[in-house]
């Protein structure tokens, strides 16, 4: 027995035996272990490029992926959830024990090499019992080495439904073995094939499930897609990207903007699809994106013709909406039905992180379907836990209606050119670096200076405070 990682009431122990067990003394004694012939998968996937195994090998790259892996800040439950990812990733099947009680037991069906994508297609069903949930899940997963979670189709059912599953199967033995091994021959003799397309798998077992009388819910973990992120100014960004619902079957295109590292904070717009209309979608993208391999599934077709567009500079965002409102203009050509959402530009003027841990910002927020405050300024104060102080926030508001945004537009940049949406937050922006707006001016003195000048403007603006206090 080797110890792998220990701290105050903590103590992550590995020993090789008839099993790989990894023990977890930590109050409740939770044990992980793996058979003893995928020693060497589990280094490779613990210490990439690795030339050695052995017990030696693995208690040394267990200790490295400890460290890596953040254990000092997770509990115990937390710890054994990341010794069962390990041996999930390295496609291994596991089982999860609290206190000599069999929690979890996961059985990696196949591991196949996904062409053309990098990524490994893995099936895997698992049983949860007993606990807060006691069921089964068959999970249809895609990741890429370098991949932490990856995407999944998957489903969840009741641990009682296991008789219904195996009523064609008259072997004895142990259920959960009965079911994992009918699983197998299925995958052995072709009638379930790992590389059949996104979901496939899932949607064949969602149909056995009906058949059996069984009810099953949809699980998995979406697929996100980053298609460009690019920085808009030395502390914001925009960003395009593209997700596939895992249990929505939802196809969604996002341009967000915000502050460096969070480009999805300040704006987010949208555009939803049925994934049913892909087949209409991609002859028309395919065709504007140029030849893509035939070899790829109609999900990974699409991700790599939108990646084409991207490389061209198509979808690199230069203003606000532009982007999303021009892939609305080729789903309508693409005769794709969709939903569009987001219609607010939030601009952020002004970001300061002042000494006594105070974030200061001034942001102007233009939205036509806010209507009578479809224009708003803000003058906002964050205030981060302090000792006793649990937190606090302060904004300092005017509002005017959206159908003054032309009049505003005209009264701060007279005889300028451009969207009024445009003109108007130049302006502001013009203001901050004047000095006419900004940090280190009294309490709502910028809100003064807004409600001034937009009355000035003879436009109908309206003052307003929202105050938060953190009560955790």
């Amino acid at each position: 027995m080797t110890t792998i990682y220990e701290r105050d009431n903590c103590r992550l122990t590995l020993e090789l035996g008839d099993r790989i067990e990894y023990t977890l003394e930590a109050g409740s004694r939770h044990v992980v272990s793996t058979p003893p012939n995928g020693l060497t998968a589990l280094v490779a996937y613990l210490e990439p490029g690795s030339v050695e195994d052995g017990s030696a090998r693995l208690a040394t790259a267990s200790r490295a992926a400890a460290v890596r892996d953040g254990f000092e800040r997770y509990a115990a439950g937390t710890i054994a959830a990341e010794l069962r990812r390990w041996c999930h990733q390295a496609g291994l099947s596991a089982e999860w024990s609290i206190d000599g009680r069999s929690t979890h037991r996961e059985h990696i069906i196949t591991t196949v090499p996904q062409p053309c994508t990098g990524r490994t297609v893995t099936l895997s069903v698992a049983f949860w019992t007993p606990g807060d949930v006691d069921e089964i899940s068959f999970t249809e997963e895609y990741r890429a080495p370098a991949e932490v979670l990856g995407y999944s189709y998957g489903i969840g059912l009741p641990y009682d439904a296991l008789p219904h599953l195996l009523e064609a199967d008259h072997t004895p033995g142990n259920p959960e073995h009965r079911l994992v091994a009918a699983i197998q021959e299925l995958v052995a003799n072709g009638t379930i094939n790992p590389l059949a397309g996104q979901g496939a798998v899932r949607d064949l077992f969602e149909s056995w499930c009906r058949e059996s009388g069984v009810r099953s819910r949809p699980r998995g973990i979406d697929r996100r897609e980053t298609l460009i992120q690019v920085p808009t100014r030395s502390d914001q960004q925009a960003a395009v990207s593209l997700t596939i619902g895992s249990a929505t079957r939802q196809i969604g295109f996002q341009e967000g903007w915000g502050p460096d590292g969070q480009p999805w904070r300040d704006a987010l717009y949208q555009l939803q699809f049925d994934h049913d209309q892909l087949d209409t979608l991609l002859p028309w993208l395919t065709n504007r994106a140029g030849p893509i391999d035939d070899r790829l599934q109609p999900d990974d077709a699409m991700v790599a013709a939108w990646r084409v567009l991207a490389e061209r500079g198509e979808l690199t965002p230069r203003r606000p909406m532009e982007v999303r409102d021009r892939v609305a203009g080729w789903l309508t050509e693409a005769g794709v039905t969709f939903r569009s959402y987001g219609s607010a530009w939030r601009e952020t003027l002004l970001r300061v992180h002042r000494p006594n841990d105070c974030i200061f910002t001034l942001t102007l927020t233009i939205d036509p379907d806010a209507r009578a405050k479809g224009i708003l300024f803000t003058e906002f104060y964050d205030y981060g836990p302090s000792g006793d102080d649990p937190g606090r926030e302060y904004g300092y508001s005017v509002h005017a209606p959206y159908a003054d945004l032309d009049v505003l537009a005209d009264a701060y940049a007279p005889g300028t050119a451009g969207p009024a949406p445009e003109r108007l937050i130049g302006a502001f922006k013009d203001l901050v670096a004047a000095g006419v707006l900004g940090d280190g001016m009294a309490l709502k003195a910028n809100q003064a200076v807004v409600l001034r000048d937009f009355r000035a403007a003879g436009v109908d603006a309206t003052p307003d405070v929202w105050v938060w206090l953190n009560s955790d």
